[in-house]
């Protein structure tokens, strides 16, 4: 069952650290949502103490600190992106502090508290593709990306990330429909005399689009004909 068969809502806003959870130089929060402007704006303080991010020009990194009142939590970056121009489509900040996993907890414990709610884990991928950021496609390729054990695994990540797969599919269901469009036009139209195409070539384009298909599948041999008797 999905987020929407359980009737989840995409209408709130939603944080979570977006680095693994151990110690390291780096660490990321990512607050995504209508509010992500309002949950942050009273934490983050620039170098010139000025408070709140709208001020800052969007999709910039900008030095400041983040505090509960007057406690210093971090030393951090922080930028903004307005939607629908953002991984989510939706208004998103980011802010990049030290990899302390306390103090990255620490952080996103204050952004829950001013109306933000923990994500559930994929739920940013998720939201990018309900937004139409994402297919499934590219959907599966950030899954693969992330998990990549080799360079071969890497790159077919990143390839189907940037589309490949999406464009091969496309083409493959373009070819399709000019194949249903040529039988359909000869069933309807069979006392016309126009030669849209016969059952042979029609045939032998759909053997075609069947190998090529079978090729994208890892691990299966090919004998060079149609295996599958219901084609003809």
């Amino acid at each position: 069952m999905n987020a929407l068969d359980q009737g989840m809502n995409f209408d709130d806003t939603i944080a979570a650290i977006a680095t693994a959870m151990q110690p390291a130089g780096l660490g990321v929060i990512r607050v995504s949502g209508r509010d992500a402007a309002n949950c942050v704006k009273s934490l983050f303080v620039d170098d010139s103490g000025k408070s709140g991010i709208l001020h800052i020009p969007e999709r910039q990194l900008v030095h400041g600190w983040i505090q509960d009142q007057d406690q210093v939590l971090d030393e951090v970056l922080l930028t903004w992106m307005k939607g629908p121009r953002s991984y989510t489509t939706e208004d998103v900040v980011e802010i990049h502090g030290h990899g302390s996993v306390l103090g990255l907890q620490s952080i996103l414990s204050l952004i829950l508290s001013h109306g933000a709610r923990l994500a559930r884990p994929g739920e940013f991928t998720e939201r990018a593709f309900l937004g139409g950021r994402l297919d499934l496609t590219r959907v599966e390729a950030v899954s693969d990306l992330i998990q990549a054990n080799s360079n071969l695994a890497l790159k077919q990540a990143a390839q189907q990330l940037r589309g490949r797969l999406y464009h091969q599919i496309e083409e493959f269901r373009n070819r399709l429909v000019d194949i249903a469009s040529i039988l359909e036009a000869v069933i309807e139209f069979p006392e016309e005399g126009v030669d849209f195409g016969n059952r042979n070539e029609c045939i032998a384009k759909l053997e075609q689009l069947y190998l090529e298909v079978e090729q994208m599948r890892p691990g299966l041999p090919l004998d060079g004909h149609c295996r599958d008797s219901r084609v003809r």
